[in-house]
């Protein structure tokens, strides 16, 4: 037991509070007061959650990663923000393969108009070399940095003769192959976690969510005990007050129970 365990509802409560109060002094996180105020509002369908909370957990600041934890991760990590994540990966998919598409097809036509340089008794007053290339995009682009900094030791080793550097066309085609080629992934564990699934569904939350608190286990310098989630009735309660579920779409422990069986049996697939 710990210093305000004694009321769990207070304890929670109090901290809901004081973290809406803290964000709407600094004009911040208005995502996350929203996500608040909906858990203040289901006051009656939370009070089990907190208590089993102060019961399972060894410290007032342990309690208060996890109501943290479920701030962020409905403010940023709500099934609808990850249907749009899901969206945003596919659209960086067709975006990095349509880089690559391209590239390669200036880096065609660069091969062909080397050719005419070479043979058609005419020449184009273009670029030739990749220095070339990054010195004029600075000094276009005003890039006080380039210049204030790295431009006289970078004009030093421009003038080694081209056969040092890759050539323009040579610069393309590795454009082409590392988009083509790059892996997409998500930044972060929480979005990983919620986007893992074949299909959208309220599970991506429970994923996310938990991801959030396996990012705050001692293991990792945060403050929960490893390997600690909720109950399957705590996440249920949690789920259908932070989601606002409506009567006829409301999760049961039994929906939990299941979900963590299910991704129990994809973890030993895939060990």
């Amino acid at each position: 037991m710990f210093k305000g365990s004694e009321d769990p509802v207070k304890f929670c409560e109090d901290f809901l509070k004081s973290e809406i109060a803290y964000n709407e002094e600094h004009h911040i996180l208005k995502s996350e007061n929203a996500v608040a105020n909906r858990l203040l509002k289901y006051h009656v369908h939370m009070r089990a959650v907190y208590k089993h909370l102060c019961e399972t957990l060894p410290t007032a600041e342990a309690v208060r990663t996890v109501l943290s934890a479920l701030l962020s991760s409905e403010a940023f990590w709500s099934c609808e923000s990850l249907k749009v994540a899901r969206e945003d990966r596919a659209r960086l998919i067709r975006t990095n393969q349509a880089i690559a598409d391209k590239a390669k097809e200036i880096a065609a036509l660069m091969e062909e108009r080397e050719e005419l340089h070479n043979k058609s008794g005419f020449r184009s007053d273009t670029h030739y070399s990749v220095t070339d290339v990054i010195i004029q995009a600075a000094h276009h682009t005003r890039n006080g940095y380039f210049k204030g900094y790295i431009e006289k030791e970078f004009q030093r080793i421009a003038n080694f003769d081209l056969k040092y550097w890759p050539s323009l066309v040579e610069f393309m085609k590795e454009i082409s192959r590392d988009s083509r080629e790059g892996y997409t992934a998500a930044s972060d564990p929480m979005t990983a976690a919620g986007t893992s699934s074949a299909k959208a569904s309220k599970a991506d939350f429970i994923r996310a969510f938990l991801a959030r608190l396996a990012n705050s286990y001692k293991e990792r310098g945060g403050h929960l005990p490893d390997g600690y989630v909720p109950s399957d009735v705590a996440m249920a309660d949690i789920m259908n007050s932070v989601m606002d579920l409506e009567a006829d779409c409301v999760v049961t422990a039994e929906y939990i129970k299941s979900f963590r069986q299910k991704e129990r049996k994809k973890a030993s697939v895939e060990a």
